[in-house]
C-alpha cells in the first residue's frame, strides 16, 4: 500500500522481515519474501533476530542506493522498554538507517499528550537524539483546541509538534481488529439510508483470533446490508446470513463452520483466500427474506482486497527518514 502511494513497484525490500501471528504466541517468520518457519517469540529472538536484522539492513542499503528518501513506518510503540534491545521495527531500524525519527501520536482513543510525553521520556538516549518532531493524528474537531496542549508539550520536551492531521477515511482496509465496532453487537453499514426493515443482516461472530475480517468490508458497502459483529455465544436466529473468519493455527485449519446459538445450516459454502492461512465460512438462511431485498450478497472473492494486500509488500522497513508509532 505504501509502495503504491509512493508510486514505485512493490518489492520484498519494502517488507524484508515479516512476522505473521498464528496464535498460541507463535508466528510465521518470512525473510525477503521466503517463509523460514514457525517460531515462538522467544525462539525468534534467540535464534533469528540477528539474521532478521541483517536482512532488514541489507534491504535498506539497496533502497537507499536507488532513492533519495526512504520512509520507514514503525510498528507498535517505540517506547516498549522491555524490547529496546531487540526492537527491530522501530529502534534498530532508526539506528542502522541513521534515520531521523518522527513520532506519531494517535489522539482518536485519547491520552495523546500523555502518550507522547511518556514515549519521549522512555526512549533510549541515542534514539531520543534522533527525534526531529511529532505529529498528532486522527484529530476530529477544531485544531485550535489543541494549541495550549501543544505549547506545553513542546516546552516540556523540547520536541516540536510539526502538525495535526485530521481524521480521514480514505476507504482503505483496516490494518487490524482494533478498528472493529465495540464489543457487544457492533454493526457496519448502518448509515446507508436504507431502513432496517428493508435491510438484511449478516452476522459475524467476533472470534478471539479473528483474521482477515476486511474481506467482509465489501458486504457492508452494499446498500441495505448490515454486517453485525456479535459475541461467539450470541443467538444468530435473527440474522439473514452468517460468516465467520478465523486464522489457521496448529489446531484450527479452517474457519469455524458453526457457532453456539441458532445459526442456519443450509447452503453452507467455504472459500479459502489465495495465499492466506485463513478461511471464510458462510451460511444463508432460506427462511427469512427482507421486505425489499438489496443486491444479493455472496462470499468474499478470492481476489479480495485483503488477499491482494497480503501479496503486496505493505510496509517500508528501511529508512533515511523514519516514522515510529
Amino acid at each position: 500500500m505504501q509502495a503504491r502511494a509512493a508510486r514505485v513497484p512493490a518489492t520484498t525490500d519494502h517488507n524484508p522481515v515479516l512476522l505473521k501471528p498464528r496464535g498460541d504466541a507463535e508466528s510465521q517468520l518470512v525473510l525477503d519474501g521466503q517463509a523460514v518457519g514457525h517460531y515462538a517469540a522467544g525462539d525468534y529472538y534467540d535464534d533469528f533476530w540477528e539474521q532478521a536484522r541483517g536482512t532488514a539492513a541489507a534491504a535498506h542499503a539497496r533502497l537507499a542506493a536507488d532513492h533519495d528518501i526512504v520512509v520507514a513506518e514503525g510498528a507498535g510503540s517505540i517506547a516498549e522498554v522491555n524490547l529496546h534491545d531487540r526492537d527491530l521495527a522501530n529502534v534498530e531500524t532508526a539506528r542502522f538507517a541513521d534515520a531521523d525519527v518522527l513520532v506519531a501520536a494517535d489522539i482518536e482513543r485519547g491520552g495523546a499528550f500523555a502518550s507522547l510525553y511518556g514515549t519521549l521520556e522512555l526512549l533510549p538516549g541515542d534514539v531520543r537524539e534522533r527525534v526531529a518532531g511529532a505529529v498528532i493524528t486522527k484529530f476530529r474537531g477544531d485544531p485550535a483546541l489543541l494549541e495550549p496542549g501543544i505549547a506545553e508539550i513542546e516546552e516540556r520536551t523540547g520536541v516540536p509538534v510539526l502538525g495535526v492531521l485530521p481524521y480521514d477515511d480514505p476507504g482503505l482496509p483496516a490494518e487490524d481488529s482494533l478498528s472493529l465496532p465495540d464489543e457487544g453487537r457492533g454493526v457496519d453499514g448502518g448509515d446507508d439510508g436504507v431502513a432496517d426493515a428493508r435491510a438484511v443482516t449478516v452476522a459475524v461472530p467476533r472470534l478471539p483470533r479473528i483474521s482477515n475480517f476486511t474481506d467482509l468490508e465489501p458486504l457492508a458497502r452494499v446498500p441495505g446490508v448490515r454486517v453485525a459483529y456479535v459475541p461467539p455465544a450470541a443467538d444468530l436466529a435473527d440474522a439473514d446470513a452468517w460468516c465467520s473468519r478465523a486464522r489457521r493455527t496448529r489446531s484450527t485449519t479452517s474457519a469455524t463452520s458453526g457457532t453456539r446459538g441458532s445459526a442456519p445450516s443450509s447452503g453452507r459454502s467455504t472459500a479459502r483466500s489465495s495465499g492466506s492461512a485463513a478461511a471464510t465460512s458462510c451460511s444463508a438462511s432460506a427462511s427469512r427474506t427482507p421486505a425489499s431485498s438489496p443486491p444479493t450478497t455472496s462470499k468474499p472473492s478470492r481476489g479480495s482486497a485483503s488477499s491482494r494486500r497480503r501479496r503486496r509488500s505493505a510496509r517500508t522497513s528501511a529508512s533515511t527518514r523514519s516514522r515510529a508509532n
